[in-house]
């Protein structure tokens, strides 16, 4: 949090947990960092269950107008597998973040809500494409790592130019 407030530039962040749930982590940040804004975006208004500063219930494929460029730190792990289309996840994430902010997020397609494994591959792919084209054009600074160990004892790579079926996403925009 020290770092990036001195990227940014500002003691008060607003840190955004994607798919925060009931929102323990939100609510441990908060305690270690009081000055922090919190929001809690997920799809279920019941599972809420601590306070976030803004609880954004919404559909996380598409990211309220209100969040452009405003979020300095986004994070989520894995919570992206029960969405239907990952690519529009973080096309609303790149907007969403704020000059200098950053995203740091596991997407997963294991156990997708999306049935169609054809269309998740192909989502991941272009997804992929979009971060690199950023990147490329000076955007983002993008880091992608596709290879992990499960604790289900196997490991897996990703699919080369994709972030199918799993990767962590880390990027710094400028």
């Amino acid at each position: 949090i020290k770092s990036l407030q001195e990227r940014v530039g500002k003691k008060e962040l607003n840190i955004m947990d994607l798919g925060g749930g009931v929102g323990t982590a939100l609510h441990d940040v908060k305690r270690l960092h009081p000055e922090l804004i919190t929001y809690n975006v997920t799809k279920d208004e019941e599972i809420t269950g601590y306070p976030a500063d803004f609880n954004v219930i919404c559909f996380m494929e598409r990211m309220p107008l209100a969040m452009k460029g405003k979020i300095h730190y986004i994070f989520s792990n894995m919570a992206t597998r029960y969405l239907l289309f990952c690519d529009k996840v973080i096309h609303g994430c790149v907007e969403a973040l704020a000059s200098g902010g950053e995203m740091n997020v596991f997407f997963s397609s294991e156990r997708s809500h999306n049935p169609d494994e054809e269309d998740i591959k192909r989502r991941m792919q272009e997804a992929y494409t979009y971060l690199k084209d950023l990147e490329s054009s000076g955007k983002i600074a993008l880091e992608v790592n596709g290879s992990f160990s499960t604790n289900f004892g196997g490991s897996f790579e990703s699919l080369q130019g994709s972030l199918y079926p799993a990767s962590n996403v880390k990027i710094i925009k400028h």
